[in-house]
């Protein structure tokens, strides 16, 4: 299984830490879908669909990895995913 090791730049009781891979956030609006140490997916699915968005980065944001992130499944990650891509598609017709 893949894993990601991230070193912490402040000052704490570890130096650094490892997240097995896949690994799925939020902050509450947006979700992340870390999948590999060079490659990471955004999404949400405002109300607008102007304001939707799916985003592919060949990086790991540091939003993604942020104090104020919170683990969710799967399942939530792709749920998300799924209602933006199906309201860009309807924003395109």
């Amino acid at each position: 299984m893949a894993s990601i090791t991230i070193d912490i730049k402040a000052e704490t009781t570890v130096d650094t830490i490892t997240i097995e891979l896949p690994h799925y956030t939020t902050d509450g609006y947006t979700h992340y879908a870390i999948m590999a140490p060079n490659l990471a997916i955004s999404c949400n699915d405002w109300f607008r669909s102007e304001q939707a968005h799916i985003w592919v980065y060949n990086n790991v944001p540091r939003e993604a990895m942020g104090s104020k992130m919170t683990q969710v499944t799967r399942e939530e990650f792709y749920k998300v995913y799924e209602a933006a891509q199906k309201r860009i598609q309807d924003s395109l017709l």
